[in-house]
């Protein structure tokens, strides 16, 4: 199978019409109603809904403006939409009844799902990565409801490829929507307590166990962090969790000019780093202009096992996916990292530093198992960044300007080659 992979968008009106009829607008626009629901009852939820369902928030707001769609590409998530878009309607043409009910069940899931479309999305990023390679693709997983996502075939040589979404929640104690929830229950509490308070307060809540969804949990922690904070005081809950009190100085730290809850991440990281906390702990803030802040960290003493969790999935991915029989492809997509950070991670291997990097140690793992000979290559990408060529010029014959608008999505990838692999040669000089 051979996909078109480049999208004009002058094809925008007739690619959203068609892609919308695949599951109808009823599903896209229950799903409207739905976040429209959550954000009336948590107004923190935003940047957690703008962020995970980008695709869908696209779509969204592409809808409202459906009598007037814009001549250009105005924005990144835009663009992520229009090429989702095109690459699931060009797919959708292609494949047989039974394929187009699967694609379709596919995205009513991901309309129903906490991680939205973005497993889907990555599966057709992916697929176009190998189309523009000059790669045929056979959808097996769609086609036949089992085995891998697809079957890429070039100068007579096979590969299994199949896509895995590691989720940014994925082995933490503390996962993000329970950290909003939890932090709704919180808000209350700190604007009350910020009425008498001058300068930086912080509030270590540290749980036993991991942070559960249970709304009685947190209705608990939010009445003794009040407590906590009117008598100026740790208190111990022994059974679920500590609350612990320090002090900051305000003036000194980044959050003296913040307005409102939401806060910048970076100055998030910031102002961890200045109450010597872990940048990357779940927090939550609260500031009365710049005389009053509350900063909310939430810990659990039981350790994460990030890494653990996503050797799992991969092991998991090369045991029930890929035949055995033919060399294999594992294309992991992380959710939670940058472009950057992966790139972090590739300039700090082994052979650069003498340390092994965390996603050397998990690709080690699953390759040095005799069982997984086929396993060839492991890569790992991060959600593409969105760039723009703009060129233009001069039509010598009528004096026109002409302008070239280009857009497309990049990012690294990190890729480990299992050179013990059946045909790592061959493959190496077609696949890479």
């Amino acid at each position: 199978m051979r996909l078109r992979t480049e999208a004009n968008v002058a094809e925008l009106p007739n690619i959203l019409s068609e892609f919308l009829s695949i599951v109808g607008w009823s599903a896209w626009n229950k799903r409207r109603l739905e976040f429209e629901q959550q954000l009336q009852h948590n107004f923190l939820l935003k940047n957690f809904i703008h962020e995970r369902h980008a695709l869908e928030i696209a779509l969204f707001d592409l809808m409202k403006r459906r009598n007037r769609l814009p001549r250009r590409i105005e924005s990144a998530t835009q663009y992520s939409l229009l090429t989702f878009m095109f690459v699931v309607v060009e797919l959708y043409r292609q494949l047989s009844a039974g394929g187009k009910r699967r694609l379709a069940g596919r995205l009513q899931d991901g309309l129903q799902s906490e991680n939205g479309l973005v497993s889907l999305r990555h599966e057709m990023r992916t697929a176009v990565h190998f189309l523009k390679r000059g790669f045929d693709l056979d959808p097996i997983d769609l086609e036949t409801g089992g085995g891998v996502d697809f079957l890429a075939q070039k100068d007579g040589v096979k590969v299994e490829i199949e896509c895995k979404l590691i989720s940014a929640d994925i082995g933490s104690q503390i996962h993000q929507r329970r950290m909003i929830e939890l932090s709704h229950q919180l808000f209350p509490v700190l604007k009350d307590a910020l009425r008498n308070l001058k300068g930086g307060v912080v509030v270590t809540i540290t749980l036993r166990n991991r942070l559960t969804g249970q709304l009685e949990l947190h209705r608990c922690i939010a009445d003794t962090t009040r407590q906590a904070l009117k008598d100026h005081t740790d208190i111990s809950n022994q059974g679920d969790f500590d609350i612990t009190l320090s002090t900051f100085n305000l003036a000194q730290s980044p959050l003296r000019d913040v307005i409102g809850p939401d806060v910048d991440r970076q100055v998030m990281r910031h102002a961890l780093r200045h109450v010597e906390k872990n940048p990357s702990s779940h927090a939550f803030c609260s500031v009365k202009g710049n005389t009053a802040a509350i900063l909310v960290v939430v810990e659990s003493s039981k350790r994460n096992r990030i890494l653990d969790r996503m050797y799992d999935q991969l092991k998991h991915a090369t045991k029930g996916q890929f035949s055995g029989t033919r060399p294999a492809i594992l294309a992991a997509e992380l959710t939670a990292i940058s472009s950057n950070a992966l790139l972090s991670f590739a300039a700090s291997e082994h052979s650069k530093t003498g340390k092994a990097n965390p996603l050397q140690l998990i690709v080690t793992r699953l390759f040095d198992n005799p069982e997984r000979h086929f396993l060839y290559n492991v890569t790992f990408v991060t959600p593409g960044e969105i760039e723009r060529d703009v060129h233009e010029s001069i039509n010598t014959q009528s004096s026109m300007l002409i302008r070239s608008d280009v857009v497309r999505e990049s990012g690294p990838s990190y890729s480990f080659v299992n050179t013990n692999c059946h045909l790592a040669a061959q493959l190496q000089k077609n696949f890479l």
